[in-house]
């Protein structure tokens, strides 16, 4: 299984306005509206630093992999937990 590291000075805050700007669409006013409808909320919910909750979809010898309902899941490292933390958390908990 592969597995990509991502820190956290790779991401940046970005507005969705500046989706729009940064990818050159040529998109009508009630898309645009669309989009911003779509994307609205997102970029103020995951955020460096600020916690979200999430449920425990699977904890194995790499770590545990929650689902915070967005785009992907992610994985917490093992060695962010001690042992006996990892041995209480179970599947669904939240």
């Amino acid at each position: 299984m592969a597995k990509e590291v991502i820190r956290p000075e790779q991401f940046r805050t970005v507005k969705s306005k500046e989706l729009f700007e940064e990818a050159e669409l040529e998109l009508t006013e009630e898309q645009k509206q669309e989009l911003e409808g779509l994307y609205h909320g997102i970029f103020e919910t995951f955020q460096q630093g600020k916690l979200v909750k999430g449920s425990i979809v699977k904890v194995d010898s790499d770590g545990v992999l929650v689902d915070i309902q967005y785009k992907s899941r992610g994985l917490i490292p093992r060695y962010e937990f001690g042992e006996h933390e990892l041995k209480k958390l179970k599947e669904n908990d939240e």
